[in-house]
């Protein structure tokens, strides 16, 4: 594990002051002098003056927002306590302190946990595949950890709270900070969803943090940082998912791939990963020979017909029922409410698995059936 210094190097001064502070101030819940002999020493040269800086009044202060955030329903912890993730210690830089909302991620440490991320745009068969995954994985006791990002990793999420089996809690690893309204809004719901049933929303980006493009691309270590087993279904050659799957290789973690038909630009960044050695996903029973940890199977439940759902869900998805495929546009157009009605209800019938995202800002209706 890299020590504290090595971990705010690459930092500019202010954001390895703050950082340190935060670092402090939870240190500081248990002992100040925990911290200063864990985290001061050996701090290098070059932030010799941020440390000089923090006094008794400045640790005084970063406790204090720390317990404003607790009592808004957030959880701190630095790298230096015992309810740091165990897997994210060992990771190139890992960062020094963690904010979650929802249920209590050290009760997730000894549940075998695996990312799964691809394209936001993600096909229909890419869409399925990831519920597919996302549903053998909680039904193996595993825990799905991903980004809540359009796509490969809404589907997961979704699935991992899916009615066919007992929910597991899944991480969702946020690109901006939890005091920030939820990004994408449409996942809002899928948020409430994973805390409700126990699952972690999760950032190392400070509360007020917002959802910047670069933020995202740093969030993507987190993920596969968390995870025993990183699983990249459909990504572009510029996809974030790229970036995951580097970071984990980067951890020593095993990366497992869906493979693209040859010459498809969707799945030409999954395809490289590939040729680069990672392992391929032909069959679900491949993650489990990644992951021997994961419990049997549950079997999964067929259900009893179609979950209950709102009076403007049941309305739209008769208007699926009636022509397989709409955009966001047409449903806007044909139910005449608000967007806002109409992202809800959308996501209501991806939760239950009744409609799926397409590219080109498309829905398909999928019959409650996966291929």
């Amino acid at each position: 594990m890299s020590n504290f210094g090595d971990c705010v190097a690459d930092m500019t001064s202010l954001e390895a002051e703050r950082a340190i502070c935060f670092a402090a101030a939870c240190a500081a819940r248990s002992s100040r002098s925990v911290f200063l002999e864990k985290f001061m020493r050996g701090l290098p040269a070059s932030l010799a003056a941020q440390s000089a800086r923090i006094n008794e009044r400045m640790l005084d202060e970063a406790l204090k927002c720390v317990e404003k955030h607790q009592a808004a329903g957030m959880r701190v912890v630095s790298i230096g306590e015992q309810a740091y993730p165990p897997l994210l210690r060992h990771i190139p830089d890992p960062p020094l302190v963690l904010w979650s909302k929802g249920g209590d991620l050290a009760a997730l440490a000894d549940i075998p946990s695996v990312a799964v991320v691809g394209s936001r745009n993600a096909s229909t068969a890419s869409c399925a595949l990831a519920r597919r995954v996302g549903e053998f994985l909680a039904s193996s006791g595993a825990c799905v950890i991903s980004g809540l990002a359009f796509g490969v990793d809404g589907e997961a999420h979704a699935a991992s709270l899916g009615d066919r089996h007992p929910a597991v809690p899944t991480v969702a690893v946020l690109g901006h900070g939890l005091n920030e309204e939820i990004y994408p809004r449409a996942h809002r719901r899928l948020a409430d969803r994973i805390m409700e049933n126990g699952g972690v929303l999760l950032s190392h980006f400070a509360p007020e943090a917002s959802p910047l493009p670069a933020n995202f691309l740093d969030r993507n270590r987190i993920i596969a940082g968390l995870a025993v087993l990183t699983i990249v279904i459909q990504a572009g050659e510029r996809s974030g998912a790229l970036a995951t799957a580097r970071a984990a290789a980067e951890a020593g973690r095993d990366v497992l791939v869906a493979p693209g038909a040859m010459g498809d630009g969707d799945y030409s960044g999954s395809n490289r990963l590939i040729r680069a050695g990672a392992h391929i996903l032909t069959e679900l029973a491949d993650i489990r020979d990644l992951v021997p940890d994961l419990a049997p199977q549950v079997e999964l439940t067929t259900g009893q017909g179609e979950p209950k759902l709102s009076d403007l869900s049941q309305q739209m998805l008769g208007i699926f029922k009636q022509q397989g495929e709409h955009t966001y546009t047409n449903l806007l157009t044909a139910l005449g409410c608000e967007a806002s009605q109409v992202s809800l209800s959308l996501m209501e019938l991806e939760l239950a698995g009744l409609v799926g995202q397409a590219p080109g800002d498309r829905y398909v209706y999928l019959h409650k059936e996966l291929p």
